[in-house]
């Protein structure tokens, strides 16, 4: 299958060192450096190509490998290492990969330089088959100077498990009383059964794969791809494509094109957080829009408040002015009562009420655009978006001088009035969600402390300073009192945060949850002070987060829990939830994300929201032993809220950009994680 060249004979000599090569592949003419070290009872090899003519898509095309080599007593070297043949990306460029990973196995490459007649100078030709191609190489090599202490290149890549031992778990011991439950029925999957014999399968450990590799060389070389042990190919270059997409900005920069794109992408025309369709050259709706709207509005609050920058404060009135409508749609239409419902999200009217009972039509408020179609079922999910908006942009509202908001009033009324009174109406009149207490009148009240408390304790705040609402709250009954009967439940972090095994959660709701940790922390620090016995208990309830979800890499909820905790927090961690946010790619083209075609994936042996299974829906349960890199995962609007282990496959889809960037951006320059220049 290789091609050897005959043999001719020298004195052996020490291999280490720096060297430099020419040559000519299948793929184009290079040069490149490489390095040979001592390393663990063998020669290490290090390879770095630079093509000098293939170019694609204006990008110049590089590549790295890792191998061994081994010095012969005739003087010849022989350099050994694999070429993987896929990666993650199923087709790109009319390429198309091979669906069944038993058939992807990596190429074994063996090169045999020969010593020539001058010191130091070698030479070699050698070839390779794949699937029916011949892949030729033709190299002269130069050995140029010694060992530096840094190793030439290193591939960064590892595995960081979520447990050290699953044996003694909670889910261990659910699998051993329901046996038949995985072996009968969820392992006999298709997308399951290939890896049941696997012993990382067997062991049941999950991953986080962290991949820093070529970040700082992105930094340097923003207009080159390196493809990274794998053969040269158009999807093999798309995948590296992704990489620097990720790598290429610092998080300064990052934040910038990403506020770009959101502006572009994702707030519609009255907004809302939407989908921007190029087909069609409009916005599609986003179902869940309301809770991103005010997550979005707290980060143009937060990045108005630690620059001063207008434009922030425009983009956070106009999805501000959005919220609020999603209250007084509903209040102001006299065919739909708020008790009910609130909206989801409003679009330009497209004549979907005609058809659909979730929408109807409304009037938009301080809008060029008045004549709108809303979704209706608005729910507790939907309500954090209203409060986390309220509470950040009165925080940014109260910056202003009296003749910048009388400004403000001219586009948008008197905005924070507005909300207020949205906040009250929604308050007495959305029972089914809110309550004006925490007596125990109705059992049924119980679950809606959570979000009563946090209603209270954000108004509570936002009327400090408006004495004609003061009235209308009182600190022992409607906020105090849900805080002594909401601490026991609070302080339990498993009834809050689910993490079973090291991976079986409630991504979504622990995202939730943490946002909720979050504002009440920082609502009983305005209400009652920083040493205050409520702020300090919702400190230690993040603290105890942080520990809960310790070895997860779950970008802003370790960013928010690592951050806030009781001193010593831990850095390692929040780093890695830094690297999370250097992951999220900039470009998300059309590619289809697939690692069932890798042969070194492997699916968990547990479905996806175990407690949720049910037999029809097993193959929609699936997930993998590893989360992956972003810029290696599926798309999605929020990673935040996503389960990281089912990322693993799924499109690439364009006009899904930047709003979780941009919230764990602002949320770590406002509280002193991220430097401006990071």
């Amino acid at each position: 299958m290789l091609l050897c060249i005959n043999s001719i004979v020298f004195a052996a000599t020490s291999i280490e060192g720096i060297y430099s090569f020419s040559g000519n592949d299948y793929a184009g003419i290079y040069t490149g450096k490489a390095e040979v070290r001592w390393q663990n009872g063998h020669y290490k090899l290090v390879k770095l190509k630079d093509y000098t003519e293939l170019k694609v898509q204006g990008f110049h095309i590089s590549s790295a490998v890792e191998g061994t080599a081994q010095a012969h007593t005739d003087g010849s070297i022989t350099m050994a290492y694999d070429l993987d043949v896929v990666g993650y990306i199923k087709h790109a460029d009319g390429f198309i990969r091979e669906a069944d990973f038993n058939k992807n196995t990596p190429i074994s490459i063996t090169e045999i330089l020969i010593p020539k007649d001058t010191a130091n100078e070698y030479s070699g030709e050698y070839s390779a088959y794949y699937q029916g191609k011949n892949y030729k190489f033709s190299e002269s090599w130069h050995k140029i100077g010694t060992l530096q202490i840094q190793p030439l290149w290193t591939n960064q890549r590892i595995d960081l498990p979520t447990v050290d031992n699953t044996r003694a778990s909670s889910l261990g011991i659910i699998t051993t009383v329901l046996p038949n439950y995985y072996q009968a029925e969820f392992h006999t999957l298709p997308q399951i059964a290939p890896y049941t014999q696997r012993k990382e399968f067997k062991d049941r450990i999950h991953y986080w794969v962290f991949d820093p590799t070529d970040y700082n060389y992105y930094q340097q070389n923003p207009n080159r791809v390196r493809v990274i042990q794998k053969l040269i190919d158009p999807i093999s270059i798309a995948e590296a494509k992704l990489r620097n997409s990720a790598y290429r900005y610092n998080l300064k920069a990052k934040a910038a094109f990403f506020d770009d794109e959101v502006s572009k992408l994702q707030i519609n025309e009255l907004g809302f957080v939407s989908q921007w369709d190029s087909w069609e050259k409009r916005y599609r709706h986003d179902g869940d829009a309301l809770i991103w709207t005010g997550v979005y509005v707290s980060a143009m609050a937060k990045k108005y408040l630690v620059t001063r920058d207008p434009s922030a404060l425009n983009k956070m009135l106009k999805s501000l002015n959005a919220v609020i409508n999603a209250i007084d749609i509903v209040r102001t239409n006299p065919d739909d009562k708020l008790a009910n419902t609130f909206a989801r999200t409003i679009m330009l009217d497209r004549g979907r009420a005609n058809s659909n009972p979730e929408w109807r039509r409304g009037r938009m408020q301080y809008s060029e655009f008045s004549a709108v179609e809303y979704k209706r079922g608005g729910n507790n999910d939907m309500s954090r978006g209203i409060v986390i908006a309220a509470y950040w942009s009165t925080k940014a509202l109260r910056t202003l001088s009296s003749p910048e908001y009388a400004d403000i009033t001219k586009r948008y009324g008197d905005i924070r009035t507005r909300m207020i009174e949205a906040l009250i109406a929604l308050r007495y009149e959305h029972k089914s969600l809110f309550v004006t207490n925490c007596g125990f009148s109705r059992l049924y009240k119980v679950r809606k402390w959570p979000r009563s408390m946090q209603l209270n304790l954000v108004l509570y705040n936002m009327l400090r300073d408006k004495p004609n609402y003061q009235h209308i709250l009182e600190w022992n009954k409607d906020i105090r009192e849900c805080y002594r009967r909401l601490k026991i439940y609070s302080k339990t972090t498993e009834w809050n945060l689910t993490n079973i095994a090291g991976v079986v959660s409630d991504w979504s709701g622990n995202h939730l949850k943490i946002w909720s940790f979050y504002l009440n922390y920082l609502g009983f620090v305005d209400a009652a002070g920083e040493q205050s016995e409520e702020a300090n208990d919702y400190r230690k309830f993040l603290q105890d987060a942080d520990e809960h979800m310790l070895t997860h890499r779950i970008g802003l909820f370790r960013l928010i829990a690592g951050t806030l905790r009781h001193k010593p927090n831990r850095p390692f961690w929040i780093e890695q939830a830094l690297w999370r946010l250097r992951e999220i790619p900039t470009i998300r083209g059309e590619y289809e994300i697939d690692w069932t075609i890798n042969p070194k994936h492997t699916a968990s042996p547990y479905p996806e929201l175990i407690w949720k299974y049910r037999r029809a829906e097993a193959a929609e349960r699936v997930q993998s032993l590893r989360a992956y890199p972003l810029f290696e995962s599926a798309t999605s609007s929020y990673y935040w809220k996503e389960n990281p282990f089912n990322l693993h496959k799924g499109p690439i889809i364009t006009g899904l950009s930047g709003i979780d960037f941009l919230i764990a951006y602002w949320f770590g320059r406002y509280h002193g994680v991220i430097r401006e220049y990071m």
